[in-house]
């Protein structure tokens, strides 16, 4: 979950298992004093995949997110997001975009959202046979549309890289990773 600065909006994402697989849905909510008004929850992953591990990035003031979660595509797991526009509790996603190779098995994302939520940069683990190594990819975003960048390694190959953290400055020009 997610929350403007002065804590009047939010973003929540989990997943559930829908009877016959896992997949990650959505809520957003405007907050007036003790009263807590959330939209009907939205299936956010992509129709009939396997999904989890969603991470949740809400701009300052609440009207823009973007979402990353590890996907399936019948072979490996991917990193996949969406984007949205938020208006009240209202959210208007973007389509999703795979942001790691699909030939390889990918997890653990982590995701960090400049303030005004135009930039992002997502970090994940990717099992390239015997070794995992951390990749990243950033985006610059207009309303629900994100436009990823191809992901690249920040670890070094030949050995076993896991958990991967993320964040972005609050203008989005630089991130750290580790």
């Amino acid at each position: 979950i997610a929350l403007s600065s002065d804590g009047t909006r939010g973003t929540a994402a989990w997943y559930r298992n829908n009877g016959s697989i896992y997949i990650v849905q959505t809520s957003s909510v405007t907050i007036s004093g003790n009263v807590a008004s959330w939209s009907s929850a939205m299936d956010l992953s992509e129709d009939g995949r396997m999904s989890f591990e969603p991470q949740v990035g809400l701009s300052s003031d609440g009207t823009l997110a973007t979402i990353v979660w590890r996907g399936h595509n019948d072979t490996n797991s991917v990193i996949q997001a969406r984007s949205a526009s938020i208006s009240g509790n209202t959210a208007t996603w973007g389509t999703f975009s795979t942001l790691s190779t699909d030939s390889e098995t990918s997890q653990a994302p982590q995701l960090s959202l400049s303030s005004d939520g135009t930039k992002a940069a997502a970090v994940w683990a990717l099992f390239d046979g015997p070794n995992t190594v951390i990749q990243s990819s950033t985006a610059s975003i207009a309303g629900n549309t994100a436009s990823w960048n191809e992901a690249v390694d920040i670890s070094q190959g030949g050995g076993y890289a896991y958990v991967p953290q993320i964040r972005i400055s609050s203008e989005g020009t630089r991130a750290v990773a580790v």
